[in-house]
């Protein structure tokens, strides 16, 4: 019986985290996912909240300088001349 309940749970949750996140795969050099890990662990983060911290505060300083900007909906829109070719972007 708990086994039928554990086998829902994990499909809801699959299915939750399908509807709701997008994945990425990341590819580092051998030996920083440990210096990574340990910086995450410092800061008391798992390694992807530490990931997404950053990633987020460098999102914050690029549309701080008007590099870019960002939706509502988390599209983006390159606002200067930093795509290959010229021009702005949108993403």
């Amino acid at each position: 019986m708990a086994y039928k309940k554990t086998d829902k749970l994990i499909k809801y949750n699959n299915q939750f985290n399908k509807d709701n996140y997008d994945r990425i795969s990341l590819m580092i050099p051998k030996g920083k996912k440990e210096v990574i890990q340990l910086c995450a662990k410092v800061d008391g983060e798992s390694v992807n909240g530490f990931i997404n911290r950053l990633i987020d505060a460098e999102i914050d300083r690029m549309v701080a300088s008007g590099i870019i900007e960002v939706g509502a909906d988390n599209t983006g829109t390159a606002t200067a001349d930093t795509t290959p070719g010229g021009g702005s972007e949108n993403l």
